[in-house]
This record gives C-alpha cells, structure tokens and sequence, in this order.
C-alpha cells in the first residue's frame, strides 16, 4: 500500500481547498469589472446621446427663439415704419391744408383788395368826372361870356361900318351937287 502523508491523512489542506473558490470569486469579480464596465459604456453612451438630445433641444430651441425674436423684431419693425408712414402722410395733408387755406385766405385777400382798388379807381374816376364836368362848366361859361363880348364887339363894329357906310354914301350924294353948281357956274 502506498504511503499516506500525515497531512494528507486529516484531507486536503485548506489552501488547496480555497484555491477553487479564489478562482471563482477572481473570475466573477473579472466578470462582474467586465458587466460594469460595459454598463458603464452603456451608460456613458445614453449620457452622451441624452446629451447629444439635450443639446440639440436647446440648439432648436435657440433656434426657434432666434427665429421668434427676429420675427417679432421683423414686425415690429414693420409696425414701426407703417407708423412712421402714416404720421408722415398725415403731416404731408396737414402742410398740404394748411397751404391750401393760406393760398385761399391770399386769393381773398388779393380779391378784396382788387375790389377795393376797383372801388378806389370808380371813386377816382368819379372824381375826375365831377372835375372834368366842373372845369367843363366853368369853362363853358368862360367860353360863353367871351362869346357874349365877341358878339356885342362884333355888333360895335357892324354898327360902326354901317354908320361909315352911310357917311361915306352922303358924301358922294353931296359931290355931285357940287360939281353941278360949278357947273352952272362956269
């Protein structure tokens, strides 16, 4: 028979019996680094898309605020302008009224005063009438009073030439007498 070691006897001696377990645990703890690190991949991978989702939420996000803010800008900036217009337009018609009334108010003023330069002018003229009538009068009886002397002078004159006429006619009646007295006397 063969020889038994004495510490054979007792049976395997406890590094021999725990080396088993050693190798169990060793593989599942290699097992287990290798499950964690896979969840941990794993986990790393859905942080990274989550983050990847996160991020391109908030770029759109961004983006449609950025599009929002142009749009209300765009707008208001539009608002602004048709303001901006029609306060310009109604400045324009105001300027237009207030030119049309002060281009009125001057045809009315320029019509009253070519009415009251007609009015002078009639009043002018009607003076000038009244004086071309009274120098017309004064002058007609200037005229008459000369025509009244030239009258009475000419009537003078037609008096005297008759009165030597009448002389003139007496003294050739009395030349033939006389020249028939010397006559009978010679």
């Amino acid at each position: 028979m063969p020889t038994v070691d004495p510490a054979d006897a007792d049976g395997p001696s406890p590094l021999e019996t725990r080396s088993p377990d050693l190798q169990q645990q060793q593989q599942h703890q290699q097992q287990q680094q290798k499950q964690q690190k896979k969840q941990q991949k794993k986990q790393q991978k859905k942080q990274q898309k989550k983050q990847q989702k996160e991020q391109q939420q908030k770029k759109q996000q961004q983006k449609r605020q950025q599009q929002k803010e142009q749009q209300q800008k765009e707008q208001q900036q539009k608002r602004q302008q048709q303001k901006e217009q029609q306060q310009k337009k109604q400045q324009q018609k105001k300027q237009q009224q207030k030119k049309q009334k002060q281009q009125k108010k001057q045809m009315q003023m320029k019509g009253q005063g070519q009415m009251q330069g007609q009015q002078q002018l009639h009043w002018i003229g009607l003076g000038l009438r009244v004086r071309e009538e009274t120098a017309a009068t004064a002058a007609a009886a200037a005229g008459g009073g000369a025509a009244g002397a030239a009258a009475t002078g000419g009537t003078a004159a037609a008096k005297c030439s008759s009165m030597g006429q009448q002389q003139h006619q007496e003294q050739q009646h009395r030349q033939p007498s006389l020249d028939s007295v010397g006559a009978t006397e010679k």
